[in-house]
């Protein structure tokens, strides 16, 4: 799936911090993801909405964990708390079958693919599977655990 990005400047508005900040959080490699272009930085347009979690959850993105690379994986601070894998997917059409079928084709990536053996290793055990399908506005999402 295509990642997209924002630079600095559009994170610092969310943030209301300034491009500075943004600028140095990545230098500092403290946002994943993140890369420069030139002069600009380049992040990851997920990280800006779940940075709310950070304090709470490693938010990581298009790492390798099993027999493959995960889309977002939140991996709580605290090993006792449950962890999260999210798998995206784009459907071929809108109708809610082949949505449906795309979020569960997601989900059993996950589990095929073993993208939760880095989360086991670093000793947690309840992990929930989401798997994100959508085409154009219109989404459909299937839960599984562990």
């Amino acid at each position: 799936m295509k990642q997209d990005f924002i630079r600095a400047k559009e994170l610092a508005g969310q943030w209301d911090i300034t491009p500075r900040r943004v600028n140095q959080l990545c230098a500092d490699g403290m946002i994943p993801g993140a890369y420069k272009a030139g002069r600009f930085w380049m992040i990851p347009s997920d990280f800006g909405m779940l940075a709310i979690l950070s304090d709470r959850y490693y938010i990581l993105s298009n790492r390798e964990s099993g027999e493959g690379r995960f889309d977002l994986q939140l991996e709580p601070r605290d090993h006792k708390c449950k962890g999260y894998i999210i798998e995206f997917k784009v459907a071929k059409s809108q109708t809610e079958q082949e949505l449906a079928g795309a979020a569960k084709d997601a989900v059993r990536q996950i589990r095929d693919r073993g993208y939760a053996e880095d989360m086991k290793y670093h000793g947690i055990t309840e992990i929930g599977f989401f798997g994100i399908a959508f085409h154009g506005k219109r989404v459909a999402c299937e839960y599984q655990e562990n």
